[in-house]
């Protein structure tokens, strides 16, 4: 690589602000990587294929985009004089002759951008011990470890993997002490998590686009994870991994195409979302599973049978599009927020103890014939029910006020029964029964 181009592509660090997206043809590449910033200041991360050969990286040739937008809010990383001699701005390692860039170097007071190396293993950083900033290796087509990483000690911003064709492992990674988030995407080759034994409970971990990812091994013994995203795995067939895992401060699991169950028996609390997506799903075992901060979404599963045996609270209950599922039975589910239940057209029962809903809405559920929820009093939003097989509506007789929009139209129970059931409500907003 001709210092030119490195030269360029620094250029195009500092001075875009509008260059567009990372996908598209313009900014000169670092053997398969463009490196751009947008008007937020973020850096985009574009890996893939140089194919034709022209310096750029062209829509049909991007395999794998990302963003890098700074320090984590809250990041206590700094440099000081305990580090030695500190680099200030977006320091890119692009070749053997950049490494020189790091001697003596103890601290970067900004990103470190290690990209489109051909020449081998990752340079040695044996004395870098704190990036403020970002961290990100990428499109660096021999690199078979992160063992270099292993004398950095803290990252302010993300540890970025992306687009490493000859990564084996991710040893070294777990030497950061302080790391909010680790985002592994797009590396063809690399067959499981090894190396993020001991990496913390806090770190927000992303993998997704990993073709040859068939196991979680490394997070084995884990029971606290920061934001967990597992997302288009192609031979990701198992979470066994997992199963001492306790505590995430989110889930998302969506279009892994191998993965048939999702069963993790110890998880108990979520702080924030937990999102299960994908056909290929059909069995979610979550049976210790308490407490969900925010949205429980399931979506466009193969499920037959949602049970959370032992949940008690939920922000938001989002269930669609789930073709196959013919039951769910969460018992003790209270849900503060909203409740979706749609186009889940085999759905026969929902059992609940939902008691204080904002939105309720039940549409599209045409085998929908037995509902139970918790004693619900007034609905804090609207109330619609369409669509469904349900005889009555016994299962909402307690109901005296809707602070939203009434809609019952199409159900089973027909619209006289709709029109008496509405004459004794309080209802604030619009009123449509059919």
């Amino acid at each position: 690589m001709k210092l030119g181009a490195v030269a360029a592509v620094v250029l195009a660090l500092l001075a875009c602000g509008a260059c567009g997206d990372p996908a598209s043809d313009g900014p000169p590449t670092l053997g398969g990587v463009d490196l751009t910033r947008d008007g937020d200041g973020c850096i985009a991360v574009a890996t893939g294929s140089d194919r034709d050969g022209d310096g750029v990286l062209g829509d049909d040739e991007v395999t794998e985009s990302s963003k890098l937008c700074g320090p984590v809010a809250g990041s206590t990383v700094r440099c000081d004089s305990g580090d030695g001699s500190a680099l200030t701005g977006e320091i890119v390692i692009a070749s053997v002759d950049d490494e020189a860039k790091l001697a003596g170097v103890g601290c970067i007071d900004g990103d470190l951008l290690v990209v489109g190396l051909d020449d081998g293993e990752l340079p040695s950083l044996a004395g870098l011990h704190a990036i403020t900033g970002n961290l990100a290796i990428a499109g660096d087509r021999n690199v078979t470890t992160l063992a270099a990483l292993r004398g950095v000690r803290a990252v302010g911003g993300a540890l970025l993997v992306q687009g490493n064709d000859a990564l084996a492992d991710l040893d070294g990674a777990t030497s950061i002490a302080e790391l909010p988030e680790l985002d592994v995407l797009a590396n063809p080759h690399l067959p499981d998590l090894g190396g993020l034994e001991a990496f913390p409970c806090t770190t927000a971990l992303r993998v997704a686009d990993n073709p040859e990812l068939a196991s979680l091994t490394g997070l084995d013994g884990h029971t606290c994870i920061g934001d967990l995203a597992l997302d288009d795995n192609a031979s990701l067939d198992s979470l066994d991994a997992l199963a001492q895992l306790a505590t995430a401060g989110s889930l998302e699991l969506a279009d892994n195409p191998r993965l048939a169950t999702v069963a993790l028996p110890r998880l108990a609390s979520v702080g924030g979302d937990v999102r299960v997506g994908g056909g290929a799903v059909l069995e979610l075992a979550l049976p210790a599973l308490a407490s969900v901060g925010g949205e429980l979404d399931v979506d466009d599963t193969g499920l037959r049978q949602l049970a959370l045996p032992a949940l008690a609270d939920a922000g938001d209950l989002d269930l669609s599009g789930n073709g196959e599922l013919e039951t769910v039975d969460a018992p003790g589910l209270a849900v503060g927020g909203d409740v979706a239940v749609a186009n889940d057209r085999k759905l026969v029962a929902i059992r609940t103890a939902i008691t204080a809903p904002h939105d309720l809405s039940l549409t599209a559920l045409p085998a929908l014939s037995a509902l139970v929820l918790g004693e619900i009093s007034e609905v804090a939003g609207s109330l619609t029910i369409e669509a469904t097989d349900l005889p009555d509506l016994s299962a909402l007789a307690l109901v005296s006020r809707v602070h939203g929009d009434l809609a019952l139209r199409g159900n089973a129970f027909g619209a006289r029964a709709a029109h008496a059931f509405a004459s004794h409500l309080e209802i604030d907003g619009a009123t449509d029964i059919e």
